[in-house]
């Protein structure tokens, strides 16, 4: 036994707004679609490896970002708390919460979660044809200006314009 309020072995990292805590929240609070039952961390595991096959990625790249069941467990149980922020990304899309939900730390003031979605939003653009892709790039732009706000890439020396538009310059 630890001090009176000291938190208990196996619970150390459950305190308010931590990823374990989130996690335990998401398996109880979600249910499989597959199934109707509240999802099992191998379960989690088995369709997280078949999402990202899914969604194209294969080789060392489908390694970097899968997460194993006895990792899972690990975050879970709060014995890992800082996964990558690949990793993170997967959860969130799995989950289909935003990536700030996971990582934001309701004890440490971590990012925004506008700022942490932004990696969020490369992921969900991922398959998407270039036409549809310069759409919403050119959605921001109007935006940004809607809102007063610089083009953010604007003084970085890219062109991004396109191939085809570089050509005629």
């Amino acid at each position: 036994m630890g001090e009176p309020g000291a938190p208990e072995e196996g619970d150390h990292a459950r305190r308010r707004g931590s990823l374990a805590e989130k996690l335990s929240e998401l398996l109880e609070t979600r249910t499989n679609p597959k199934n109707g039952r509240p999802y099992s961390v191998p379960a989690i595991a088995r369709q997280i490896r078949a999402m990202l096959i899914e969604q194209g990625y294969e080789g060392e790249e489908l390694k970097r970002r899968e997460l194993s069941r006895g990792y899972l467990w690990e975050l879970k149980d709060g014995r890992k708390d800082n996964p990558t922020r690949v990793h993170l990304l997967t959860l969130s899309a799995f989950f289909k919460v935003p990536i700030g939900y996971l990582a934001k730390d309701e004890d440490s003031g971590a990012e925004d979660d506008e700022l942490m979605e932004l990696p969020n939003l490369s992921l969900r653009a991922r398959g998407l044809s270039p036409t549809t892709v310069a759409t919403i790039a050119e959605w921001i732009r109007h935006a940004r200006t809607l809102e007063g706000l610089e083009d953010a890439y604007a003084d970085d020396g890219h062109d991004r314009n396109g191939p085809e538009k570089r050509a005629t310059k």
